[in-house]
């Protein structure tokens, strides 16, 4: 009898610290408790925190439309530039964290336009190359569900932005 007493008072121990170390583990899963972090030989402590980002979606992307003043035409006109490369990546910030995509460079078609949609966030920063060395850098901000228009004159620098979410006309 002393024996069958002494084991399950044992046993009743084992099944606490069990329970005791699935809930502490819980808590530090779901960041409840903070538990430092020491670096072997070192005597400070570093807390860890963790940021949640919530958007209501990706972008949709960018629409860029490249065009140029042709000045040898009487009266001067807007002509759409043919065969720009353009290449770029979107970075978008959650707390202090960079996130960055990549693009795959792409070509404007014989209307200017180059279909950038990759979906991302944040900004997009784009470069586009034509005809020479010179590159021009271009940042164009996105939103969540809508795709952005843009059109950028490299002859004037000038850039013109629309953001279209679903249904809108532009």
């Amino acid at each position: 009898m002393f024996w069958n007493l002494k084991t399950r008072f044992v046993a009743l121990i084992i099944v606490v610290i069990i329970a005791g170390s699935l809930i502490a583990g819980y808590l530090i899963g779901i960041g409840k408790v903070v538990v430092p972090y020491v670096p072997s030989g070192a005597s400070s402590t570093v807390d860890s925190s963790s940021t949640v980002c919530t958007t209501n979606g990706e972008t949709n992307g960018v629409i860029l439309q490249i065009v140029q003043d042709n000045y040898s035409s009487r009266p001067a006109r807007i002509v759409p530039v043919t065969g720009a490369a353009v290449n770029g990546s979107d970075v978008y910030y959650c707390g202090n964290l960079k996130h960055e995509g990549t693009f795959i460079t792409t070509t404007t078609n014989s209307s200017g336009l180059a279909r950038l949609l990759y979906g991302g966030g944040g900004m997009y920063y784009l470069n586009v190359y034509y005809q020479g060395p010179e590159t021009y850098s271009i940042s164009v901000p996105v939103a969540p569900l809508a795709t952005t228009y843009v059109i950028y004159n490299i002859s004037t620098g000038n850039l013109t932005t629309n953001v279209c979410y679903y249904g809108e006309h532009c």
